[in-house]
């Protein structure tokens, strides 16, 4: 996952404004929030994250609904470990943010919003860089996680494996994790034809 540099006076042309972050949240997620300070819960990120990153956060763990403080907090600290745990070294401030902190909440989700865009673009294009089959069968290429823009051959031992799951759907293709041996460094991308 690549990481995205932000402060509040970095291209301020670039940074979206309140209603325009919430109204991002609320078509994404199909959600209906009204305020920005709302996403100091945490919950919604860790959703949008689990978007980008399937599974890395347990949703299981994601306390919903909840108006205390200290379940804001350990959302916000599940998705900080999360966004460790795939390189991006990012310190969100959790205590304001979960008070109800509008310029941390402001700036938080404007530095959100940037990667969740770049990693998103980052997926499209290794959709699109995956060869159409030009017969009617499927073609599997692997694509080391840390490195999208290379394409790999799928080993006939994987291939034939029948633990690949599929976790997201884009268009005709799908991405699909491999066995747990396998996890760590790849991720399936499978084109289809119809």
């Amino acid at each position: 996952m690549q990481n995205v540099y932000h402060t509040r006076n970095s291209q301020p042309s670039q940074n979206l404004s309140r209603k325009e972050l919430i109204k991002w949240v609320n078509n994404t997620l199909n959600i209906e929030i009204k305020q920005l300070e709302a996403l100091g819960s945490g919950a919604e990120y860790c959703q949008l994250f689990n978007q980008l990153r399937p599974g890395i956060i347990n949703l299981k763990k994601v306390k919903y609904g909840s108006r205390l403080q200290s379940d804001y907090q350990s959302n916000l600290i599940l998705l900080q470990h999360a966004l460790q745990k795939v390189g991006v070294e990012k310190d969100i401030q959790i205590g304001r943010m979960s008070v109800g902190g509008y310029r941390e909440n402001l700036d938080f989700a404007q530095w959100f919003k940037k990667l969740y865009d770049r990693n998103i673009q980052l997926q499209d294009a290794v959709f699109e860089n995956v060869s159409e089959p030009s017969k009617k069968s499927s073609s599997s290429t692997i694509v080391p996680s840390s490195i999208h823009n290379q394409r790999w051959a799928v080993p006939s031992s994987i291939r034939s494996q029948s633990s690949v799951v599929p976790s997201i759907i884009h268009s005709q293709k799908s991405i699909f994790h491999l066995p747990r041996n396998h996890q760590r460094s790849f991720v399936c991308v499978c084109g289809f034809d119809n």
